[in-house]
């Protein structure tokens, strides 16, 4: 997973998070992570008492600003522009160099 950021990490996180059973945790890093094809995110909504925690966005920023540190070689400041605990069923976020 080159070029993740993910080559940062001492362990290889990827065995514990796919067989982790957690639907929404498999699917986004399948996508994220993996640049796996995914079937279309609205379809985990679709799952019985499927919820995502408020945290997921903030932990996703977490990340986005780990990714793109390096590319730039300095550090990036990462802002929300849709967050799921505000009804989108995305993050998105700005990358400010």
């Amino acid at each position: 997973m080159p070029g993740k950021g993910i080559d940062l990490l001492t362990t290889d996180p990827m065995p514990a998070v796919l067989g982790s059973g957690d639907p929404a945790l498999t699917y986004f890093a399948r996508r994220d992570l993996l640049d796996w094809q995914s079937e279309p995110v609205e379809a985990l909504w679709e799952l019985p008492d499927m919820q995502v925690s408020p945290a997921y966005c903030n932990c996703s920023k977490a990340f986005v600003r780990v990714y793109w540190t390096p590319m730039f070689e300095r550090p990036v400041e990462v802002d929300p522009l849709e967050m799921t605990i505000t009804g989108s069923v995305e993050c998105r976020f700005r990358v400010i160099i």
